[in-house]
């Protein structure tokens, strides 16, 4: 990954190098960090009125969110994983305790928020949030999206009976968690959907399911629909899924932002594909 991180350090640009009248506006608006400080909830707007505005995050999501967080770094219940996937780098073992996942299972606010803004940008009314692990950013992506239906698939029994239990503490009633193999479940799901909107895959971090997840999906994407993959480079497998994806015919537009890789299905534009800060 280290090395990885440096060949993205020297390829990745702003958006000045964003020649796209389309990208140019979703990165302005909805992907570039406005600083280092995440739970900044004012940013004055640039000078120019003519200026396309950005994207800003709820205030008030992010206080009941991040106060949760806040919360569980100090929740000591312990409770068995059922590790479906690649599994964790840092444990080992099925007892874990939450504040544990806390700390290395959850999106860092920095990501579930600009999670929040894709949603607010794309205005995404059906999202598949594939990891729901304790629920934080599934609840970030479900209360940005106005009359949104969240589906969030989760493997591991007692995991999304907390993410449960911390979505019903935040007043998110949008959610479904889908519990079991999200091989098996994924499909029966989005058979069932008309269209995707948006969908977050943060699960399994294997090659083959990733790009099974993909297909699935792929008949039920359309013009505006985004799908974001995590950890693009976790593993040899995962960069090897995410330039297999990005090179589909389907594949319109990628962008690559190190930790996720965005993919879009605009087929009102040529194919390019996009590093960016």
């Amino acid at each position: 990954m280290i090395l990885s991180y440096l060949k993205y350090l020297l390829k990745a640009g702003d958006e000045h190098s964003v020649h796209s009248p389309f990208v140019f506006d979703l990165y302005y608006r909805a992907i570039k960090s406005r600083d280092g400080r995440y739970l900044q909830l004012v940013r004055v707007e640039p000078p120019d009125a003519n200026a396309p505005k950005r994207i800003q995050n709820n205030p008030e999501h992010i206080l009941s969110i991040e106060s949760l967080r806040e919360a569980l770094k100090s929740d000591s219940r312990t409770i068995e994983i059922t590790e479906l996937g690649a599994g964790s780098k840092i444990h080992s073992g099925n007892q874990r305790k939450i504040s544990d996942l806390n700390n290395t299972a959850q999106k860092p606010p920095k990501y579930a928020q600009l999670l929040a803004r894709l949603v607010t940008y794309f205005q995404s009314s059906t999202i598949l949030d594939l990891g729901t692990s304790l629920g934080l950013t599934t609840a970030y992506m479900a209360l940005s999206g106005q009359n949104a239906k969240v589906y969030s698939f989760e493997g591991c029994p007692q995991t999304a009976a907390i993410a449960q239990e911390n979505l019903a503490k935040l007043g998110v009633n949008n959610v479904s968690i889908i519990k079991g193999n999200i091989d098996h479940t994924l499909q029966e799901v989005v058979s069932k959907l008309s269209s995707l909107d948006f969908i977050f895959v943060d699960a399994n971090h294997r090659k083959a399911p990733t790009l099974s997840y993909f297909e699935i999906c792929l008949p039920k994407v359309h013009e505006n629909s985004i799908m974001i993959f995590d950890d693009i480079y976790w593993s040899k497998e995962m960069t090897e899924a995410w330039e297999q994806i990005k090179q589909h015919p389907s594949v319109g537009i990628s962008i690559d932002l190190f930790q996720f890789g965005i993919v879009l299905f605009r087929k009102t534009q040529a194919k390019q594909h996009f590093v960016l800060k």
